[in-house]
């Protein structure tokens, strides 16, 4: 089971909620993967009586409510191979209510394309004003090196992701160490809990998001981090 998120530079996203959304005073704000609700400690501006945090860590969830009482704190438990192992496959995404923003860091790079479609147009659904999503992009080598030396660090050998054409490659899935699956589809687990990562190229993301009535731009952050942009 996932631990929570330190509490950290790593952790701190209130750069991209001033690039993105601005003023964000008087504003209700829904935080899809939003774990102990970290982007609260960053970003005080964040009104904690509007704000509600969606994931799949049930303890991460209790601290965060027990740190800021006046947040809606809802458990999500979908099953997830990298971050909540004992959920439910059949699981279905929460019913809330509308909000202003809606914002999600590391969550669909972590989730099967079909799930991803199935998030976004929710979030589509809950939101009034402007959805930020962040993802991985199969074309920008800093991201593949990235988890590649994530992987080396941790096993001490990778499949090699990094010198790879991408020019045919809709999205790809890696698991653990060893397995880089392109434009896959049936996805199975393994048993017990590992490493999972999920690549888009951006052509095929926006067409697919399109496909399903979501009209989305990406921008690329001076860090390298690409987000969808939704203007509901």
């Amino acid at each position: 089971m996932a631990n929570s998120h330190p509490r950290n530079e790593s952790t701190n996203r209130s750069q991209f909620i001033k690039k993105y959304f601005g003023n964000v005073l008087h504003k209700s704000f829904l935080d899809f993967g939003g774990n102990r609700g970290n982007i609260l400690h960053f970003h005080p501006d964040i009104d904690k009586s509007k704000y509600t945090c969606v994931d799949v860590c049930q303890r991460s969830l209790e601290l965060g409510k027990k740190e800021f009482k006046l947040g809606n704190w809802i458990h999500y438990d979908r099953y997830n191979y990298a971050y909540n192992i004992k959920g439910k496959h059949d699981e279905s995404l929460p019913i809330v209510s509308k909000h202003d923003l809606t914002f999600a860091y590391s969550v669909i790079s972590h989730t099967t394309i079909e799930e991803m479609i199935d998030i976004l147009k929710w979030m589509k659904d809950a939101t009034k004003e402007k959805i930020v999503v962040s993802y991985l992009d199969i074309d920008l080598l800093p991201l593949r090196e990235y988890f590649y030396n994530q992987r080396m660090k941790k096993y001490g050998w990778c499949t090699n992701f990094i010198d790879i054409n991408t020019e045919n490659i809709n999205y790809a899935y890696l698991l653990d160490e060893d397995e880089f699956i392109v434009n896959g589809t049936d996805l199975k687990f393994p048993e017990g809990e590992g490493l999972f990562v999920t690549f888009y190229k951006r052509e095929y993301l926006l067409k697919k998001l399109e496909e399903n009535g979501i009209k989305a731009r990406i921008d690329i952050s001076p860090t390298h981090v690409p987000f969808i942009i939704v203007d509901v």
